[in-house]
């Protein structure tokens, strides 16, 4: 998916309540097994990383998307000048 198009899901699903503006306390990354990427609602493929927060399943970039997304919320200096997690 195209990286423009992904935060502009992302926030949709952000201001229409389907992902979360809270933090999650925990996160866990283990290899696929087919899940669906609650972000961008791809295929998580086996082989690649799977990030579970919660009950959500993210593709590692879908989380890190996310979370500047979710963060910018609160004041937006953009992706760019955000740290990764």
């Amino acid at each position: 998916m195209d990286l423009d198009a992904l935060h502009r899901l992302i926030a949709q699903k952000l201001a229409d309540r389907q992902l979360p503006h809270e933090t999650i306390a925990r996160v866990a990354g283990s290899p696929a097994n087919g899940e669906t990427c609650d972000a961008c609602e791809l295929l998580i493929e086996p082989g690649q990383f799977v990030m579970r927060a919660g009950t959500l399943h993210f593709h590692v970039d879908c989380l890190y998307v996310w979370d500047v997304a979710r963060q910018g919320l609160a004041g937006a200096a953009g992706p760019e000048h955000a740290a990764r997690p």
